[in-house]
């Protein structure tokens, strides 16, 4: 979800619904859970920079 919004700037609500949730706040709390975690875990901010590059690769 976080790499959702980052990578294409969906709204809260569309992300949720592409991972079956009806929930828009599932996204919201997702995105800002991680947006805390990578402040703090560096492990974690290489692994998410690491997705990104791939996926931005793919395009």
């Amino acid at each position: 979800m976080y790499l959702a919004r980052e990578l294409i700037n969906e709204s809260y609500p569309q992300i949720s619904f592409a991972f079956g949730k009806k929930d828009h706040t599932t996204a919201l709390h997702a995105y800002e859970k991680i947006s805390r975690e990578i402040e703090k875990d560096q492990d974690l901010r290489h692994t998410i920079d690491r997705i990104r590059k791939e996926l931005e690769e793919a395009k």
